[in-house]
C-alpha cells in the first residue's frame, strides 16, 4: 500500500556556502599578541584559526576542484569557493584517504589556502602549528606532513593531537583525567577510544572503517532505488537529509516492524521535494503546450482541408449530374406520347436502346443525386453559428469543468471564422447556410474576442500552474525506513555489504578487555562526540547497547559533547593556549636530530609506535 502523507514536503535549504574571505587584522593580531599558534582541526571538515580564540576563523569542507582542461592551465577552486556547478562538473579531490593524509598535493593547497585567509603575507610560517590527526595516524602520513611544514612554510614546531581528545578536553576536562570512554562518529570512521587515568590506551582503541560518508553514500543509494536516475541530489542536499530526518532506533528490529503498519509510516514518513530549475521546467511546460497547440492546430487545418475538398468533389459531381437528370427526364417525356417505332427511333438517336434502360439509367442517376444531396445536406461547410452551437462555448458549466478543451475549442473556432472572413465565401455553399451565417461572421468573431479576452489569460495561469505541480510532484520522493536504516549501518554493517563488526561488537570487545573495576569506570564515563554524533538519537542509543552488554546493577552514563562538530577545535585552541607548545611539539631542532617520523607525545596525542626492524 503507498504511503499517503498530507503534510508539505520538505524542501531542501538553497543557499550555498559564501567563499572566505581575507582576514585584515593580521598585523593588529601579531602586534597584539605576538605570534600565536594557528590551529588547525585537520579532519573532513577542516577549522582553522588562532590559539586561545573561542571560535575558528575559517571553516571550509577539506576538498579542491579542478577544472577538467590541459595540463598546466588547470583553475583550482578550495573548500567554500567551490561553487555548485563546480562541485558536479570539477574533479573533487581530498587530502585523506580514510581519515589519514595520503595526498600531500591537495594538502598543501589546503594549507595554502588557510594561512592566505588568516591573513598571513609573510614569506614563511613564523606562527607554531597545532594539528590534528587520526587515531593511531600511520608514521609515513604524519613524517609527510611534518616535513611540509617545516621544510616548506619553515614553521618553527608543529604539535600534532587526535581531535577526538581535544573534544573530550573541551566538553569534560576533570573528567579527561581520570579513566573513560570515547566513542567518535566521525566522518571517514568510527572510534572507540578508553582514556586510562587520563591517558590514550591506543592498543585496545577500535577504529571502525564505516563513518559519516558511508551514511551518505546509503542515503543516496537507497533513495536510487526509489527513483532510479536520481542525478540531481548533491553532497550537500543529502547531508541536509542525514541531519534533518535520519535518527538512530532505541530498538532497530521492532521499529521496523512498525513501519510495516500504513499508518504509522504515514505520520512518520517524509516527503523530500527534489530539486528542478523551475524557470527550465516552466519553459519546457510552455514548450509542450505550443507544440500540442501547433500539433492540434495542424491536425484540424489537415482535416477542414480535407473535409473541403471532399466537398468540393460532390459539389462538382452534383454540378455535372443534376443536368444530365434534367436532361434524361425531358427525354422521357419526350418519347412518353410516341408510338413504338418512333420511341426506339428516338431514343436510339440519344443513344438509348430502350424505354427500360431509360428509366434504368434515370433511375440509378436519381438515387446517386439524392445520396449526394443528402451529404451535402448533412456537412454543409464550416458554419461558424452552428459549430459554435454544437460545441457549447456558451457553457459556463462547461468552461469551469474543463477549461483547457474549453480554450482549445474558442480558439479554434476563432481561428475558423477568420479564415471564413478572410476567404469572403459563405458558410454554407450548398445554400443550407445562406447569407444569415456570413453576415454573422463579425458578430461572432467580437464574441469569440471578448471570451478570450476574458477568461483565457486566466485559464492559461491555471494550466500552467497545474503542469509545475505535477512536475514538483513527479519530483517528490518518500523517506520512511531509510530515516533509521542508514544510521543503523554504524551498528549493523551487513546492511550494506560490510563484513566488519559493528558498533556494538567492538564496544563488548573493549570492555572485556579490561578488569571488571575499570569497565565499570569506562561504562560510568562515556563520551560521545564526532561530526555524526548530531544525528537524533545517537546518545540515547548508545546508551541502550551498553546496557545490555554489561551487569545490571551497572552506572552507566553517556555525556555528549556540547558542539560535536567544532569542539575538537575549540578544545585544541584552548589546549594551545594553555600549555608550554615547545615541550609538546616537534620544533626545528628536534626535527634535525630525531628526523620526521618521530612524535612528541602529550596529554591528547597518538603514542608513538616504533617501527619493527626485525621480520615477523
Amino acid at each position: 500500500m503507498a504511503t499517503v502523507i498530507a503534510v508539505a514536503p520538505f524542501e531542501f535549504d538553497p543557499s550555498w556556502p559564501e567563499p572566505d574571505v581575507v582576514a585584515t587584522d593580521y598585523h593588529q593580531l601579531v602586534e597584539s599578541r605576538g605570534h600565536p599558534a594557528v590551529v588547525i582541526d585537520n579532519l573532513a571538515h577542516c577549522r582553522v584559526g588562532w590559539a586561545g580564540e573561542a571560535e575558528p576563523r575559517l571553516s571550509y569542507p577539506n576538498i579542491t576542484a579542478k577544472s577538467k582542461v590541459k595540463k598546466g592551465q588547470d583553475e583550482v577552486a578550495v573548500g567554500n569557493g567551490i561553487t555548485a556547478s563546480q562541485f558536479t562538473k570539477w574533479v573533487v579531490t581530498g587530502p585523506h584517504e580514510e581519515g589519514v593524509v595520503t595526498n600531500f598535493d591537495v594538502q598543501e593547497t589546503l594549507l595554502d589556502h588557510a594561512f592566505v585567509h588568516l591573513g598571513i603575507d609573510t614569506d614563511r610560517i613564523n606562527h607554531p602549528l597545532v594539528m590534528t590527526e587520526p587515531l593511531c595516524c600511520p608514521n609515513y602520513s604524519r613524517a609527510g606532513l611534518t616535513e611540509l611544514i617545516l621544510e616548506g612554510y619553515m614553521a618553527p614546531s608543529v604539535a600534532y593531537g587526535i581531535s577526538d581528545l581535544f573534544s573530550h578536553l573541551h566538553s569534560r576536562p576533570a573528567a579527561a583525567q581520570g579513566t573513560g570512554l570515547i566513542v567518535s562518529l566521525g566522518y571517514d570512521n568510527t572510534c572507540v577510544i578508553p582514556i586510562v587515568n587520563g591517558r590514550l590506551d591506543s592498543r585496545r582503541s577500535i577504529r571502525l572503517d564505516l563513518g559519516g560518508f558511508h551514511l551518505l553514500q546509503t542515503m543516496y543509494k537507497l533513495l536510487n532505488l526509489k527513483r532510479p536516475g536520481l542525478g540531481g541530489l548533491s553532497y550537500p542536499q543529502i547531508r541536509q537529509l542525514v541531519d534533518t530526518h535520519a535518527y538512530f532506533s532505541p530498538d532497530f528490529g521492532a521499529e521496523i516492524d512498525r513501519w510495516a503498519d500504513p499508518r504509522y509510516a504515514t505520520r512518520n514518513a517524509v516527503r523530500v521535494q527534489l530539486p528542478f530549475e523551475a524557470a527550465a521546467a516552466e519553459a519546457a511546460v510552455d514548450s509542450t503546450r505550443e507544440t500540442a497547440a501547433e500539433l492540434e492546430r495542424r491536425q484540424q487545418g489537415n482535416g477542414l482541408r480535407l473535409k473541403e475538398m471532399h466537398r468540393q468533389r460532390r459539389l462538382e459531381k452534383l454540378q455535372e449530374i443534376r443536368p444530365r437528370v434534367r436532361r434524361l427526364q425531358l427525354l422521357r417525356d419526350e418519347v412518353a406520347p410516341l408510338d413504338e417505332v418512333e420511341r426506339i427511333a428516338t431514343l436510339a438517336r440519344n443513344g438509348i436502346e430502350s424505354a427500360a434502360a431509360l428509366n434504368t439509367e434515370l433511375n440509378q442517376i436519381e438515387r446517386e443525386l439524392g445520396q449526394l444531396e443528402d451529404k451535402m445536406q448533412a456537412d454543409p461547410g464550416p458554419s461558424p453559428t452552428r459549430k459554435r452551437a454544437r460545441l457549447g462555448l456558451t457553457d459556463d458549466r462547461r468552461r469551469i469543468e474543463d477549461p483547457d478543451q474549453w480554450l482549445r475549442d474558442v480558439r479554434a473556432e476563432r481561428r475558423r471564422v477568420t479564415e471564413l472572413l478572410r476567404q469572403g465565401e459563405a458558410a454554407d455553399v450548398s445554400g443550407s447556410g445562406g447569407v444569415d451565417d456570413t453576415d454573422d461572421l463579425p458578430r461572432l468573431a467580437r464574441e469569440l474576442d471578448e471570451m478570450l479576452a476574458t477568461h483565457e489569460e486566466a485559464i492559461v495561469e491555471q494550466s500552467r500552474k497545474r503542469a509545475l505541480d505535477g512536475l514538483r510532484h513527479d519530483h517528490q520522493v518518500t523517506l520512511d525506513t531509510e530515516r533509521i536504516r542508514v544510521p543503523e549501518i554504524l551498528y549493523q554493517p551487513h546492511i550494506i555489504g560490510s563484513s566488519a563488526c559493528g558498533l556494538s561488537e567492538i564496544l563488548e570487545h573493549t570492555f572485556a578487555q579490561f578488569s571488571p573495576a575499570v569497565a565499570e569506570n569506562l561504562a560510568a564515563n562515556v563520551f560521545l562526540t564526532g561530526q555524526e554524533a548530531k544525528i537524533a538519537g545517537a546518545a540515547a542509543r548508545l546508551r541502550a547497547e551498553i546496557r545490555a552488554m554489561r551487569p545490571a546493577d551497572t552506572d552507566i552514563h553517556v555525556f555528549a559533547a556540547a558542539d560535536p562538530k567544532a569542539d575538537g577545535w575549540k578544545g585544541a585552541s584552548a589546549w594551545a593556549g594553555q600549555v608550554d607548545l615547545a615541550s609538546v611539539s616537534i620544533t626545528r631542532d628536534w626535527y634535525a636530530e630525531h628526523g620526521p617520523d618521530r612524535l612528541v607525545e602529550h596529554l591528547a596525542s597518538n603514542q608513538f609506535v616504533t617501527p619493527r626492524t626485525e621480520p615477523f
